[in-house]
């Protein structure tokens, strides 16, 4: 089983700019600001969340049962392993050195030569996240966003308002 959870939140601001989506919205007052930037990270973190990316440069914390069934492909681009944490079956946690470990094309792998130690459960802690977001999920990301913001009621799929 994996957990994939973010430490840190999203910054939206540094994904897309309040003044962006409001541009790609035509919203020209300072009215709905607040409700604007909701729905930029609702969007933002459905489109991470749908595509198992981070659109920004932040920490993930990705758990599972042992380093048998591990990867952390589920959240790319890795830039950075950050820890590498282990439960024992008595429930005693070890941070394993960084000479244990290694990243290789986004990939947790053990050390040249050595294997992965016995653990109940594995806690890595990663950093991941775009430099700049490619241009068809940020493109997502305002779709979502402009679906949000113009469709504020619930929404069911196959029925008309009228």
């Amino acid at each position: 089983m994996f957990t994939v959870a973010p430490v840190t939140p999203i910054n939206g601001e540094a994904a897309l700019s309040l003044v962006a989506a409001k541009s790609h919205l035509r919203v020209t007052t300072s009215d709905e600001d607040t409700l604007i930037a909701t729905y930029r990270d609702a969007a933002l973190e459905m489109i991470e969340r749908y595509c198992g990316v981070s659109l920004v440069p932040r920490q993930w914390r990705i758990e599972a049962d042992s380093f048998a069934a591990f990867t952390i492909s589920l959240v790319r681009p890795i830039t950075a392993i950050v820890s590498v944490s282990t439960t024992d079956a008595a429930g005693v946690p070890t941070a394993l050195a960084s000479s244990a470990w290694r990243l290789s094309q986004g990939r947790l792998l053990p050390a040249f030569g050595t294997t992965w130690p016995y653990a109940s459960s594995v806690s890595v802690v990663v950093t991941a996240g775009y430099a700049a977001i490619p241009a068809p999920l940020l493109a997502a990301a305002l779709l979502t966003m402009g679906n949000l913001y113009a469709n504020r009621e619930s929404v069911v799929i196959g029925q008309s308002a009228i």
